[in-house]
């Protein structure tokens, strides 16, 4: 059994990412480092069961390694995203570079409201990479650390676009809760990461993504007042495409009604842990499950 969760969770839902900073929808490690297991008796070695491991396991290495541990013999197609991760399972270590580089997101197209995909300029897009041990993310909102029963906690806005957005350039060996933005410290080192999570945007395949069927129809009841018999063929695909172009003969998509993201505004009143930061300050000290020192390298 090999589970694992999806993404940080939002702190004002009841989630806990701290000590790692900020959470759902964002870059940072509380949105983007989550808890996985493994539960795999009479096939995974006593030496490695019951033991932790804090290296960067890739959402899209769970295809590879689960192929190769059901066929060893089975030849990986070498244009998949993940890596074969089953010496790290086995035997608790990673193949020598089995993952330098993670990309952790990049939004090239943006879905508005009407169902237009929009091509985003490299500059405005968010995005964000690991390679070896230096973390860079662009265009992201700044973020707080949201300890449990914190006094931030229950006003987070995940995912609301609340301030501008910065870059920023982490070194998870020194800084593994991002406290230290190096991004005018190291600029040649920034510079390097733009440059490879730039080559991600370039080589971006292009948007696949249709509008669901359900959204349109209910927002044409929502506009017109009214519904119809909605389905046929061509309503299960999308009729448009990035870079607006229309498919021919097809309506045109209406739009999607907005979306309350609206959070609590008052925070309960409750009584604080006595090494837990109220403020959104960054954290001191990591928690009893961590362990003692960060990893030399980041993979």
């Amino acid at each position: 059994i090999a589970v694992a969760s999806d993404n940080g969770g939002c702190p004002s839902d009841g989630s806990n990412n701290y000590p790692l900073r900020g959470g759902k929808f964002d870059l940072f490690e509380g949105g983007v480092q989550v808890p996985a297991f493994i539960y795999a008796p009479g096939l995974l070695p006593s030496s490695v069961q019951g033991t932790s491991f804090y290296d960067t396991f890739h959402v899209t290495d769970w295809l590879p390694t689960l192929l190769r541990l059901a066929d060893s013999g089975y030849t990986l197609d070498d244009s998949l995203d993940g890596v074969d991760q089953l010496g790290l399972l086995f035997e608790g270590t990673s193949r020598t570079g089995a993952r330098d580089e993670t990309l952790l997101g990049l939004n090239r197209w943006y879905v508005s409201m009407s169902f237009d995909v929009t091509n985003l300029e490299f500059e405005n897009s968010k995005g964000g990479l690991i390679y070896n041990n230096y973390k860079y993310i662009q265009g992201q909102v700044d973020r707080s650390w949201y300890a449990p029963l914190g006094s931030n906690t229950g006003n987070c806005t995940c995912g609301v676009v609340t301030s501008p957005v910065s870059n920023f350039l982490f070194d998870l060996s020194e800084d593994p809760t991002e406290q230290h933005n190096l991004v005018d410290e190291l600029p040649e080192v920034a510079a390097m990461m733009a440059m490879r999570l730039r080559a991600h945007y370039d080589n971006a395949t292009v948007s696949q993504w249709m509008a669901p069927e359900v959204s349109q129809c209910v927002k044409l009841w929502a506009d017109e007042g009214y519904m119809v018999p909605w389905h046929k063929p061509e309503a299960l695909e999308n009729t448009t495409r990035p870079g607006g172009n229309d498919k021919p003969g097809a309506d045109t998509d209406p739009a999607d009604g907005p979306t309350d993201t609206g959070g609590p505004t008052d925070s309960p009143e409750s009584s604080e842990p006595d090494d837990a930061p109220t403020d959104g300050s960054a954290p001191s000290t990591l928690p009893d499950s961590a362990p003692d020192s960060a990893p030399a390298e980041r993979r």
